[in-house]
């Protein structure tokens, strides 16, 4: 896959979260302004009605991240969805050696999702 811009893979998203306070730092990041000064065109919070529509969205490609339950990625990794594994990355010309550029990795790196106070 090429790089689409500012060293990203994508610079536009479908986060799914399914509505719950965990939510929060995805609803606090879109409000300030924090996906756009990272690079990312677009980002658009998916919102899910429960867990199941989480699993469906990343397994079905329509979802490129999600708000999970810590062992979410797991299992999913694992094959608990329907005993077919979900690869962590979807990207067909993965290289381990390859330092990653997720857009959603970035923010998370960055000192902005710190210095949020509440």
């Amino acid at each position: 896959m090429a790089i689409a811009r500012h060293g990203l893979e994508k610079v536009n998203l479908e986060i799914g979260f399914v509505p719950l306070s965990a939510c929060a730092p995805l609803a606090v990041a879109n409000e300030l302004g924090f996906f756009p000064k990272h690079g990312l065109d677009e980002v658009t919070l998916v919102r899910e009605t429960s867990w199941r529509g989480i699993v469906d969205g990343m397994v079905g490609g329509y979802l490129d991240a999600a708000q999970m339950p810590s062992g979410m990625p797991l299992w999913l990794t694992l094959g608990g969805h329907e005993n077919r594994p979900l690869p962590p990355s979807q990207r067909s010309n993965h290289d381990p050696q390859r330092q990653c550029h997720h857009p959603v990795q970035a923010l998370l790196r960055s000192r902005d999702i710190h210095s949020v106070r509440f």
